[in-house]
C-alpha cells in the first residue's frame, strides 16, 4: 500500500520511511485505517519531495545544483514566454511549483504565504496582460489600425508587474527568516 509513496520519496530517504510506513499500515486496526495511513504516507512523501526541491533552490544542496536549478527555471520561463498562451500557462505552473517549494522551506503564517502567492498571481496576471497588449498592439500597427482601447494599459501593467516582484521577494524572505534554523 505504501509503495507509491516510497517511489515519490528522495532516494536517500526511501529505506527509512518504507520500513516506518509499512509498520504503520500493518498496525492499523482495519482496512479503512490502513488506507488512511497509506494516503497520509503519500502526502508526506510529496512534502518531502518538495522540501528537497526547496533546499536545492535555496543552495543548501551545493552550489552546482543551486545554479543549475535556477538556470533551468529561468530558461523555462524565457522559453515559455515565447510560445504564446500555452507558454504562459506553463510559466504560471512553474512559478507556482517554485513558490510552493520556497514557502515549504520557510515558516511564517498564512499572511506571509498569502502575500507571496497573491503577489505572484498579480505579477503573472500583469505579465500576461502586458504580453497580450504588446502582441495586439503590434498586430494593429502591422494591419495599419489603431491599438484597441483594451490594450492601451501596458504601462500600468508594467508598473504592477514591477511592484509585484519586490512584494513577492519580501514575502519569501520573511517566510525563510521565520524558518527554524537547524
Amino acid at each position: 500500500m505504501v509503495e507509491r509513496a516510497v517511489r515519490v520519496l528522495p532516494a536517500d530517504q526511501r529505506e527509512r520511511y518504507a520500513e516506518e510506513w509499512r509498520h504503520d499500515v500493518g498496525a492499523a486496526p482495519d482496512p479503512v485505517a490502513a488506507r488512511l495511513v497509506a494516503r497520509a504516507a503519500r502526502a508526506m512523501a510529496r512534502r518531502l519531495r518538495r522540501r528537497r526541491l526547496s533546499l536545492i533552490l535555496l543552495g543548501q544542496r551545493g552550489f552546482a545544483a543551486f545554479l543549475v536549478s535556477w538556470l533551468a527555471v529561468l530558461g523555462l520561463l524565457a522559453v515559455s514566454s515565447l510560445v504564446g498562451a500555452l507558454g504562459l500557462v506553463v510559466a504560471g505552473v512553474l512559478l507556482v511549483v517554485v513558490v510552493r517549494g520556497l514557502l515549504d522551506a520557510g515558516a511564517g503564517g498564512r499572511t506571509v504565504k498569502g502575500w507571496a502567492v497573491g503577489s505572484l498571481v498579480v505579477g503573472v496576471g500583469a505579465f500576461g496582460y502586458l504580453v497580450w497588449a504588446w502582441s495586439v498592439g503590434f498586430d494593429a500597427v502591422d494591419a495599419g489600425r489603431s491599438t484597441p482601447a483594451a490594450a492601451e494599459h501596458g504601462t500600468l501593467a508594467g508598473v504592477v508587474l514591477l511592484l509585484s516582484i519586490p512584494c513577492f521577494i519580501a514575502a519569501v524572505v520573511a517566510s525563510l527568516r521565520a524558518a527554524p534554523r537547524g
